[in-house]
């Protein structure tokens, strides 16, 4: 990878064309090696905010994949469709079929729940919930009142702290945690 390098403030006696100058500024050309791209997470590694992010969003999926509130039709659950339509209908299940979260998941949840009690201001619940559904900068500002920038901020502190806490608890993220984190490196953040 070639950088510029500009060097200003010379103040050098210099000869241009055959006639005397002085030459304030040089650049010039030096080749650097690419800066080592973002690691990894690897399984064992301590909580970052990368990690974190990848958890909160993980916990996100799993509330989605939960079943929903009870049923809210009307009683008799009685149709409006012709007969014709209910016989074809009526073998079909009654609910979506829907595969639960498996019981990691679930674990995972519960111990990013018992750690968000603490954050009381909803500012600081906007930036989490903001990262779990995996929202914009743009749009948690929209959300908490704010500039982007301030939202941005709210957001890397919510990630640092979160990965302080859950490094003091002794937590480390799982194999889940880390792929996710991984696939995160290569995409584009909002």
């Amino acid at each position: 990878m070639r950088s510029v390098i500009v060097e200003t403030n010379l103040g050098q006696e210099a000869d241009w064309n055959g006639q005397p100058a002085t030459l304030h500024a040089r650049t010039r050309f030096i080749d650097r090696p690419p800066e080592p791209s973002t690691r990894e997470p690897q399984l064992g590694d301590r909580w970052d905010p990368l990690t974190v992010r990848a958890r909160l969003q993980r916990t996100a999926e799993v509330f989605r994949k939960l079943p929903h509130t009870p049923d809210t039709r009307p009683g008799g659950h009685r149709s409006c469709m012709p007969t014709p339509v209910r016989e074809l209908f009526k073998d079909l299940p009654g609910e979506p079929m829907r595969l639960l979260p498996r019981a990691e998941d679930l674990e995972a949840m519960r111990q990013v729940l018992d750690s968000l009690v603490h954050f009381r201001t909803a500012e600081q619940r906007m930036a989490i919930w903001g990262v779990a559904a995996n929202l914009s900068h743009r749009r948690i500002a929209r959300e908490m009142r704010c500039s982007r920038d301030k939202a941005a901020t709210a957001v890397q502190a919510i990630l640092v702290t979160l990965a302080e806490d859950w490094n003091r608890r002794g937590t480390r993220p799982d194999h889940v945690d880390t792929e996710w984190a991984g696939a995160l490196i290569h995409r584009n953040f909002k």
